[in-house]
């Protein structure tokens, strides 16, 4: 069965592929192949690693009358991304590789106003397909907007029981095969957040104040403060040296330990060769 995708420019705009007019033939997306560097004098592979990665997709545009404007959005949506030199995402199911679609062959095109056939060329910087899992860990509140007399967080997933507010241990589930990169947001107001999964410490030393915002980056190994007004402070010497809190999370249920009373957001970036079989 062909895979359906979807392509989502740096502007929001959105082409969806498998479906009338954007037909798609059999693509090499699902393909992957890794570099690796090895010692050739002990004959012992070193490392892997990916790079520019370039694919093909193969469309069909057919209407039942002239697809001039089907040929027009198709270029004024993908080309909107090598203009500005932003990079698009394009989906299949819950996982996207983020690149330009950079070349386009036509044929066909010359012998029936309804129908062209396209060879799109995507290139990617690293080739990899994503998926966001975002974990939120937040108080409740009642139907009118307010706080419940107990405060309770509230969880993604269901439990067998609820954890009150003030406790300080909660569950990270890492749906994924593998560690996962992340980004984590911790809202204000605490003093010297300490966020624990498994035996690993998230700990910066600062005051996040009431309407900020403190965001750990683990790929980009940054530490930020935000405040209200979007000024962004920089706490990367302000973070804990006694663990890396840029480590990965592992897959699996992970117990969560925090010092927390306002609120923490888990983005679990999982990360693949191709997208999961569905």
């Amino acid at each position: 069965m062909l895979d359906r995708m979807k392509y989502i420019n740096s502007k929001g705009q959105v082409l969806q592929f498998g479906e009338p007019p954007y037909y798609i033939n059999a693509s090499d997306f699902r393909d992957y192949k890794w570099t690796y560097t090895a010692d050739s004098q002990n004959a012992k592979i070193q490392s892997f690693s990916k790079g520019i990665t370039t694919k093909k997709l193969p469309v069909v545009i057919k209407s039942d009358g002239d697809c001039t404007q089907y040929k027009n959005e198709l270029y004024n949506i993908i080309q909107y991304d090598v203009f500005y030199n932003s990079a698009g995402k394009l989906f299949i199911g819950d996982y996207y590789m983020e690149g330009f679609f950079y070349a386009s062959t036509k044929s066909d095109f010359l012998k029936n106003e309804s129908l062209v056939t396209i060879t799109l060329e995507f290139v990617s910087e690293d080739g990899t397909w994503k998926r966001i899992d975002t974990q939120e860990f937040r108080y409740s509140q009642d139907s009118g907007g307010g706080s419940t007399g107990e405060k309770w967080l509230t969880y993604p997933y269901t439990y067998p029981y609820d954890y009150m507010a003030g406790s300080d241990v909660v569950a990270l589930n890492n749906t994924s095969a593998f560690e996962c990169e992340f980004v984590m947001r911790i809202y204000g107001q605490v003093t010297n957040p300490v966020i624990t999964i498994g035996s690993v410490d998230y700990a910066v030393n600062t005051t996040i104040y009431s309407n900020e915002f403190l965001e750990i980056d683990s790929r980009n190994k940054t530490v930020i403060r935000y405040k209200p007004d979007g000024t962004a402070i920089d706490e990367f010497n302000n973070r804990s040296r006694d663990s890396n809190i840029f480590n990965k999370i592992p897959p699996g249920n992970n117990t969560l330990r925090h010092n927390v009373t306002n609120g923490i957001d888990i983005e679990l970036i999982d990360e693949r060769g191709e997208p999961l079989w569905i």
